[in-house]
């Protein structure tokens, strides 16, 4: 660029290369974050024993991994650490793409933080857990794999999507008021997609988990998710377990779980979902649901419902060109 002195002569203007490019590179680990701004990594990093890989110790925190990883080596600590203290919230950081892979303890642990995310990022052989961040967080377009107890971990008013999940233990685990979109949750020991009250969980693929897909409390809509295969190792969950009161559990898809649909509160509707070779199509084990307008097939038991629950008429097998004056009916085929 060019700028004029006070005769009107042209003169040339240098900018600095902090100036051209604002962001500080990162060399080697351990290193601490103690001034806010943005960061990046110029390579591959490798952690050490006994020691954590980034330390963030500020908020207002932007971090590229620009494509390189983070990897922990034996005994290490956390990949990249959100360092809340009485002095700094840990707010506003985002992480994004790159890989963190094998360290001792999580890949990115924030619990404390807030408003932070992670974008983009790939983690595996974590060994306590992959992601875990505090209140309004945003996870998105993260793959993780075989990463601890729990793969990705949000705090009330937290959102993950698009995300995919093969853990150990827990796929996604998701406060209060959060929102779980168009992720995949397979293979983990126990749940797929756990969500706390009045929380969101819609479009998810949730399939193989030994214990149930999807769990959720009360107050939340799960809508249009494919779940199958799950519960079949303990013989006792299911595609989609409900264990609060006044949700909604509309247009699902549930095929080969143990059971489709257990409704283990009450207080809640079941609408318009379609069960097939499910152990157990639809079962309710308490009392004052509503379950309309689903369809159950080929299923060991198509449908245990409570007498306490109301539920609209079942026809079983009506044939083709049916009619029925019942708007309310579930149907049962062979």
């Amino acid at each position: 660029s060019r700028a004029f002195d006070e005769a009107g002569q042209p003169q040339a203007v240098m900018k600095t290369l902090d100036q051209v490019e604002p962001r500080a590179p990162i060399y080697e680990l351990p290193y601490s974050i103690t001034n806010e701004g943005s960061y990046y990594l110029v390579s591959s990093l490798m952690g050490s024993p006994s020691s954590n890989g980034i330390v963030v110790e500020v908020g207002n925190v932007h971090l590229d991994l620009n494509g390189f990883g983070l990897y922990g080596v034996s005994n290490s600590l956390t990949g990249i650490l959100l360092a809340a203290t009485l002095s700094n919230e840990a707010h506003n950081v985002s992480i994004y793409n790159g890989m963190i892979g094998e360290w001792g303890r999580f890949a990115i642990n924030g619990t404390n933080s807030s408003d932070c995310e992670v974008s983009r990022v790939k983690l595996y052989g974590n060994r306590d857990g992959g992601i875990a961040l505090g209140f309004r967080a945003r996870v998105k377009e993260c793959n993780v794999d075989d990463c601890g107890d729990i793969g990705i971990s949000v705090s009330d008013g937290g959102t993950v999507t698009d995300c995919k999940v093969f853990n150990e233990k827990v796929g996604i685990q998701a406060a209060n008021a959060c929102s779980v979109t168009e992720c995949m949750a397979a293979g983990s020991v126990e749940n797929g997609i756990v969500a706390g009250d009045g929380s969101r969980v819609r479009e998810c693929q949730v399939i193989w988990n030994a214990s149930n897909g999807i769990v959720v409390a009360g107050g939340c809509l799960v809508l249009n998710n494919n779940c199958g295969g799950n519960g079949l190792a303990t013989n006792a969950g299911s595609g989609i377990v409900v264990v609060g009161r006044g949700n909604r559990i509309e247009n699902n898809n549930l095929f080969a779980n143990y059971a489709g649909i257990w409704l283990a509160e009450g207080g809640n509707r079941v609408e318009h979902n379609n069960a097939t070779d499910n152990t157990i199509g639809i079962m309710d084990t308490t009392n004052g649901n509503m379950v309309v307008r689903n369809g159950v097939s080929s299923s060991g038991t198509n449908y245990v419902m409570s007498p306490l629950s109301n539920y609209g008429e079942i026809l079983i097998n009506p044939g083709a060109g049916f009619t029925n004056n019942n708007p309310w009916a579930n149907f049962e085929t062979w």
